[in-house]
């Protein structure tokens, strides 16, 4: 009989040795997976960022070139956030929500090179707004497929975007005109 109670106190043993093991792994896991997240956002905002500023760059080189130049921005693709055109504050921005921990100092504007970026403070979460004014200074009109009183909003997809960029000149008949530069966007999603 005593082999019994020994087998059976190696059992109990067992048991509480790997009930010990997932509460310390769910432990570390509960400590460690809040970071990660917040690491992973930080990655995706960045990778905005580095989005918009090819968004940026496409623009800035159709006015360069003058009145008939055509860019292509492709494959734009973003896995989390929605993209606005805004025609009528002639302003491309990105949005990023419920973010767990703030990007930058809630409530300051900051420039990243063209782009302005805010972090806004939710009841539970955060905002970052990334945005490339055309408006403020001067630089031009953007207008969505030659509307210039929409904006247009784009939520992500598993597919990507393509966009084209027309640089459509200025005013002939207002020597202070901007370009008009108009965007349209063509992967039919």
């Amino acid at each position: 009989m005593g082999w019994k109670r020994k087998k059976a106190q190696i059992w109990v043993e067992t048991v509480l040795y790997i009930l010990v093991a997932l509460a310390l792994i769910a432990l570390v896991l509960a400590l460690v997976m809040p970071k990660i997240n917040q690491r992973k956002e930080r990655i995706i905002v960045e990778q905005s960022i580095a989005a918009l500023s090819v968004f940026d760059a496409k623009i800035a080189e159709a006015i360069d070139r003058g009145y008939g130049n055509i860019r292509k921005v492709p494959q734009f693709k973003f896995t989390r956030g929605q993209l606005l055109i805004n025609t009528t504050g002639d302003e491309i921005v990105f949005l990023i929500d419920d973010l767990t921990a703030p990007y930058s100092e809630p409530g300051v504007e900051i420039a990243q090179g063209p782009i302005k970026l805010k972090t806004t403070k939710r009841a539970s979460s955060y905002l970052v707004t990334l945005r490339l004014d055309y408006h403020s200074p001067p630089i031009a009109n953007i207008t969505f497929q030659g509307r210039d009183d929409v904006v247009k909003k784009f939520p992500r997809t598993s597919k990507p975007y393509d966009f084209t960029i027309l640089n459509n000149g200025t005013d002939p008949s207002n020597p202070d005109s901007l370009p008009q530069i108009d965007i349209t966007e063509s992967s039919s999603l």
